[in-house]
This record gives structure tokens, C-alpha cells and sequence, in this order.
């Protein structure tokens, strides 16, 4: 996205980082490893984020 952020359509990010974040639900969790989930789950949302912030129109 940073190299090049209109080579895809906002839409088409968003499909993308949804999928990756449904990939991200199905791992199943040891209770050990859940802050490391927390975090993979906020690094989602701040690419979220930036993908809104880079595609405004």
C-alpha cells in the first residue's frame, strides 16, 4: 500500500484485509498466546485505518 496505493481500488483493500482478518478468527488460541492475538487484531485495525485514511476521496 505505501509503494503503491492506487494501484487497488479501496474496495478491493478492504476485501483483502478482510479476508486476512477471518484467517486471523479461525486460528484457534491458547490462553497463553491471546495478547499476542490482541495485537495481531489492533495491528488489523490500523491498516484498517490507513487504508481509509490513503483512499479518501
Amino acid at each position: 500500500m505505501k509503494r503503491e496505493p492506487a494501484k487497488h481500488g479501496r474496495a478491493e483493500w478492504l476485501v483483502r484485509l478482510a479476508r486476512i482478518e477471518e484467517g486471523v478468527d479461525r486460528i484457534p488460541t491458547r490462553l497463553a498466546f491471546t495478547g499476542r492475538w490482541y495485537t495481531l487484531r489492533s495491528h488489523i485495525d490500523l491498516v484498517r485505518a490507513v487504508i481509509l485514511e490513503k483512499t479518501a476521496a
